[in-house]
């Protein structure tokens, strides 16, 4: 009876032992994160979100991932101006949020998308993540079975036979429980954002300037589409009018130019952004005589065609402070005569420049 017991003893510690290994093997839930991963057309080579979980397995020694994690992990990788970068956003049960952003300019996106793990697996488990990574595990090819013909020997003498042990109730061993994979949401399409702005204006050369009759004060408004990196603005000006004195003496004009302009403009830049535009604009400029035995009024046509540099700063969520330089040369150039004897009293410049400070607002 003293052997039985003892058989019992250690039967019942091994069941123990089975049962209690996979309740110990589960995390615990603030060590698990829900994942989604995404990334744009140009980060092909950035990890997936199969690979960053099992890097992130590698490095944790455990799986980390889960569904009904109270945290949610969203990883986005995005490639521009020569250089990769990933977005790392931790959305806590509080609504907490915290994110951290990485740049990598190498060739590839290898490295950046380590890095990335790294600063997930400490946000998970700082401890673990600090020790040197394991290798990700690789499928390995099963080896080819080797069929064995059994020998039969004859025994040479009669085995008493043995009694049969009672049997022990063992309970079932659960197996421990796989997370479903991860979602990985679709790479983000480029959204179309408008630019509505406001710009104080000085220009030179298209009309008459009320300072030293060259320089004219005058206001922009500026409507733009933004997709991606280009922008498409559509300008109207609207200028002030400005004099210009008959230097006969005979009599001074008036002249008012009215101008609409188109442009495309590839942009630089994340946070302050530059660009540069191809430039057409028409327009008329409005004139009428003053002092004249017989003054007339004479509305000239004007076309340009030329270049802009710009820049905007932003102020705000929404709110951008811009600045932009415009040179044009003239192909149509307006000429104005408003006195009795019809000759030209002023005719606009071969090149025409633009200075524009204001401020507008972006809806994305």
């Amino acid at each position: 009876m003293h052997g039985r017991a003892h058989l019992y003893v250690v039967t019942a510690a091994l069941a123990h032992a089975l049962v209690a290994r996979p309740a110990l093997a589960q995390p615990r839930p603030s060590d698990t994160v829900r994942l989604i991963v995404t990334r744009d057309a140009r980060s092909a080579t950035c990890p997936d979100a199969a690979r960053v979980r099992a890097l992130l397995a590698a490095r944790l020694d455990r799986d980390a991932i889960a569904l009904d994690a109270p945290r949610l992990a969203a990883l986005s990788f995005s490639h521009a101006a020569s250089r990769f970068e990933a977005l790392l956003r931790i959305t806590g049960p509080r609504a907490r949020v915290t994110s951290r952003r990485l740049r990598s300019s190498a060739a590839d996106c290898a490295r950046l998308g380590d890095a990335a793990v790294l600063v997930l697996a400490l946000a998970i488990d700082p401890l673990r993540a600090l020790r040197r990574p394991a290798a990700v595990a690789t499928p390995v090819a099963a080896p080819p079975v080797t069929t064995v013909t059994p020998v039969i020997a004859q025994p040479e003498t009669p085995v008493p036979p043995v009694a049969a042990l009672p049997e022990t109730p063992v309970a079932p061993v659960a197996p421990p429980p796989v997370a479903p994979p991860a979602v990985v949401a679709p790479a983000p399409r480029a959204s179309t954002a408008w630019q509505l702005g406001a710009l104080a204006t000085v220009g030179y050369g298209v009309a008459p300037g009320l300072f030293a009759e060259v320089l004219r004060p005058g206001l922009a408004l500026r409507v733009a589409m933004l997709r991606g990196r280009l922008m498409v603005p559509v300008t109207l000006d609207l200028d002030g009018p400005a004099r210009v004195d008959d230097p006969r003496g005979d009599g001074a004009a008036w002249a008012v130019p009215l101008g609409v302009g188109v442009g495309v403009c590839p942009r630089f830049g994340a946070r302050v952004v530059t660009y540069v535009c191809a430039t057409l604009a028409a327009g008329v400029v409005v004139a009428w005589g003053s002092g004249y035995v017989n003054d007339r009024s004479d509305v000239a046509l004007a076309a340009s065609a030329g270049a802009r540099a710009g820049v905007e700063v932003p102020l705000a969520a929404r709110w951008r402070l811009v600045a932009s330089v415009d040179v044009r040369a003239m192909l149509v150039r307006p000429a104005l005569a408003v006195g009795s004897a019809s000759e030209t009293l002023w005719e606009a410049p071969p090149v025409a420049a633009a200075l524009a400070v204001g401020v507008a607002w972006q809806n994305l």
